[in-house]
């Protein structure tokens, strides 16, 4: 069991980096909008095209990590467990304003 959580993490806990990669590439996107004080790089270009790779590369090792060769239960776990824990993430706010709202 503890194997099986360790490969579980090492394929959900690198998925949210993902989100981070998409939040950077937005705001290089949107930079005429604000003035940030630090730049990883000043050429927008390079900018995006860091980000893409850091995005592609991640996602790519994660799609392809999460396959276990002849075990089509833990395989089908990775799989399914980040949508759960996406939705999750996006239910338990909706949930935690409904109580506020109440209370």
């Amino acid at each position: 069991m503890l194997t099986q959580l360790t490969k579980l993490n090492s394929v959900t806990m690198p998925l949210r980096y993902l989100w981070v990669f998409v939040a950077y590439l937005a705001l290089r996107r949107s930079l005429n909008r604000f003035q940030p004080e630090y730049h990883f790089t000043k050429h927008q270009g390079l900018a995006l095209l860091a980000g893409g790779w850091c995005f592609f590369v991640t996602a790519f090792c994660c799609i392809f990590g999460m396959y276990v060769e002849g075990d089509m239960v833990s395989t089908a776990m990775n799989v399914i467990t980040p949508f759960v824990l996406t939705a999750l993430g996006l239910i338990l706010p909706e949930i935690k304003k409904r109580e506020k709202a109440k209370a």
